[in-house]
């Protein structure tokens, strides 16, 4: 009986450890739930975006203002204001990778590159939040960039107004010549005043031949050739230390930018402007509110008109020559 029992005892324990030992197996994996799969861009949410995108300030100014549109009126305002101008340029999609424009009520739109993309543009996503949907509400769509190609044109984004001094020579030539000669004839070709230490100035004679250069970088080498400084329209010497052995110097270069933003602002407060500043012309173009920025810009470039060389300290270092 009692063998019985421990028997029993016996098949109740291996029972148990059989079914304890099934119990802590690891459990199978569980399957890793995909991603959920990004819904392309519908008609609707398209024409939304694009109807949004169109309607802003910026975008008309940009359609208005095109590289083309703008170099026959650029070459006018050479002459009239007798400034130098240069185009920065960029093309609108890159403009719409701009996350979080819009008002804080929505809606909102901006463009990212897939994250599977590489960083090419021809992978896209648009992302919004709708008017009636807070923020941080975020829908993405795959899009094809070939859908914005209404967007796919170079637009100006800087205009970067410069003095006369800017101006790029086809070539500048001067065969044991006086720096004093040099630096007037240099000056009479961007109409700046100059001036320099003649007496010394009349002994250094200078050999220059260069080609399409500024007018600033021929007057920089001629300088740097006789072992001077010189100061200019576009140049301004900075002062960046100073000790009774060494004083550091370096070139920083003068120039207003007008940047498209301030353009279509300026085209949006017309009305006001027109009324309370009376500009001549009236501004009622994009066009007129470019003009009247240029006017400013150049006269603020022009205001600096002096050209002077003189001689180098010896204790004088020119830590970096900015060139044009």
């Amino acid at each position: 009986m009692l063998l019985k029992r421990v028997l029993l005892l016996s098949a109740i324990v291996m029972a148990g450890v059989a079914i304890t030992g099934r119990a802590s197996a690891d459990p199978a994996p569980q399957p890793v739930p995909e991603r959920p799969k990004i819904e392309e861009v519908s008609a609707e949410e398209l024409a939304a975006f694009v109807k949004e995108e169109s309607a802003k300030p910026f975008f008309k100014a940009a359609k208005a203002l095109s590289p083309a549109r703008l170099a026959p009126e650029i070459e006018k305002w050479k002459s009239l204001h007798g400034v130098e101008f240069t185009l920065i340029t960029n093309n609108y999609i890159d403009r719409l990778f701009n996350y979080g424009e819009g008002d804080n009520e929505g809606p909102r739109y901006w463009v990212q590159n897939d994250d599977n993309g590489f960083g090419l543009r021809a992978r896209l996503q648009l992302c919004f939040s709708r008017v009636s949907e807070p923020l941080d509400q975020i829908h993405v769509r795959t899009i094809d960039v070939k859908k914005l190609a209404e967007f796919s044109f170079d637009y100006v984004h800087t205009i970067r107004v410069e003095h006369a001094c800017a101006r790029v020579l086809p070539a500048f030539s001067a065969v044991n010549t006086t720096l004093t000669e040099i630096v007037s004839k240099l000056a009479t070709e961007c109409g700046a005043d100059f001036a320099v230490r003649s007496d010394v100035a009349d002994t250094i004679k200078l050999t220059l031949k260069l080609k399409n250069r500024t007018i600033t970088s021929c007057l920089m080498e001629a300088a740097e050739a006789a072992g001077w400084l010189v100061e200019l329209p576009t140049m301004k010497l900075k002062e960046t230390s100073w000790s009774q052995h060494r004083t550091e110097v370096e070139y920083q270069p003068v120039y207003s930018d007008i940047d498209m933003d301030r353009i279509a602002e300026i085209f949006e407060n017309r009305d006001w402007i027109n009324l309370t500043e009376r500009p001549e012309p009236r501004i009622e173009t994009e066009l007129d509110a470019l003009g009247s920025m240029v006017r400013a810009s150049a006269n603020f470039v022009k205001s600096r008109n002096r050209i002077a060389v003189f001689p180098k300290p010896s204790n004088v270092v020119v830590m970096e020559k900015k060139d044009d």
